[in-house]
């Protein structure tokens, strides 16, 4: 199973998304860090840990310190916002092709005299 399928990467994924208009509207660095390290507790207090396969033994995983949970939760951030410009682009796109059927192609401009 990938591991953004995993449930606890699901669970914090949707603090993330809750989170977002928070995290967009926040003006400085240190306020968008303080997003991040709320999420992170919140995953805490609710039993959660934050993992990384074991570098010696791929079987294993090992809790990774703050720092690094904070850089995931940021990553979950610029995932959102990168899919929200992908969808917001092949939206734009679709208004672009023009719908079967309404073409005027083969018609000729009347020309007045």
């Amino acid at each position: 199973m990938p591991f953004q399928k995993y449930p606890g990467t699901v669970r914090m994924m949707g603090m993330v998304e809750e989170a977002k208009p928070n995290h967009d509207k926040a003006s400085t660095r240190t306020i968008k860090t303080q997003i991040c390290m709320d999420i992170i507790q919140a995953v805490k207090d609710s039993g959660g840990r934050f993992l990384r396969r074991d570098p010696d033994d791929p079987n294993w995983w090992i809790e990774v310190v703050d720092d690094v949970a904070r850089e995931k939760v940021a990553m979950g951030f610029r995932n959102i916002s990168r899919k929200q410009k992908e969808q917001q682009q092949k939206l734009q796109e679709s208004k672009k092709k023009p719908k079967r059927g309404s073409s005027v192609r083969g018609r000729k401009a009347s020309s007045a005299q």
